[in-house]
């Protein structure tokens, strides 16, 4: 039986096109009993070429590759080439010393790139549903799937907070993180790669812990409704709007 390889047919910063060659030949007795239709199908499936954007592209880009990804991948897939890949690039992203600066912090992105991230996220972890629904699933450790799942969904939420203190002085100064980095040890992840970015949040989380009490969260400290209001009292922008409605319901008043 012939191997599936992988030919490596053109490499540029933004893509790159693997084509899929020395598939294994369906057997005489199963082309006699598949429709042209079907037959069409599984070779749109298998032949031809994948183009992948580069782990290194705009989060916009990722985005719209993991959506495109997610549409295209039915219940019980066995396709783990989106799963992969978002990983290694969020893996990269936090491990860039150039990004990162001092130790325990996180690559500042902007406001628009934390929502197209959330985004690819959300694609992510519909992608890593169907996969688990699949019968390849059952080579695989369930409870290391879920750690992963875990691990690249706590990396967002650290990169969101970061970029999300950038913009907001009264989160960073006066409120912590909902996320606790103890809980970590529960993971079970078993490649080096993923247990070193497991480290990055945890430094990350540390850092943001003592900045204050937590925000966003179901713990019986939280102070989200606090955080609100401060943030409401120095936005110009929600000043303008309730000074508006404030007129609004005078002008209501004396039409009365």
């Amino acid at each position: 039986e012939k191997k599936c390889m992988l030919e490596v047919d053109r490499f540029s910063p933004e893509c790159v096109q693997l084509n899929l060659s020395g598939l294994p030949e369906i057997s005489t007795t199963e082309k006699e009993t598949l429709s042209e239709k079907e037959m069409a199908k599984r070779q749109k499936q298998n032949l031809g070429s994948v183009i992948l954007v580069s782990h290194t592209s705009t989060f916009e880009k990722v985005k719209v590759w993991m959506e495109k990804a997610a549409a295209k991948i039915s219940t019980g897939s066995s396709d783990q080439l989106p799963l992969q890949f978002f990983e290694k690039m969020i893996f990269d992203r936090i491990h860039r010393e150039e990004d990162c600066g001092d130790r325990g912090s996180m690559p500042l992105i902007s406001i628009e790139d934390a929502g197209f991230l959330v985004q690819s996220l959300h694609s992510y972890r519909k992608i890593l549903n169907l996969f688990m629904q699949s019968s390849c699933e059952k080579g695989c450790m369930l409870v290391e799937l879920r750690s992963r799942e875990v691990l690249v969904t706590w990396i967002t939420y650290c990169l969101v907070d970061r970029a999300a203190c950038e913009t907001t002085t009264i989160l960073k100064n006066s409120f912590g993180v909902s996320l606790k980095s103890a809980d970590l040890q529960y993971l079970v992840l078993t490649d080096k790669v993923a247990q070193d970015s497991l480290l990055i949040v945890a430094e990350y989380l540390n850092s943001r812990a003592s900045d204050g009490t937590p925000v966003f969260s179901l713990r019986p400290n939280d102070e989200t409704l606090r955080f609100v209001e401060l943030f409401c009292r120095n936005s110009n922008e929600f000043r303008v709007k309730l000074e508006q409605e404030e007129r609004e319901a005078e002008t209501k008043k004396e039409a009365r």
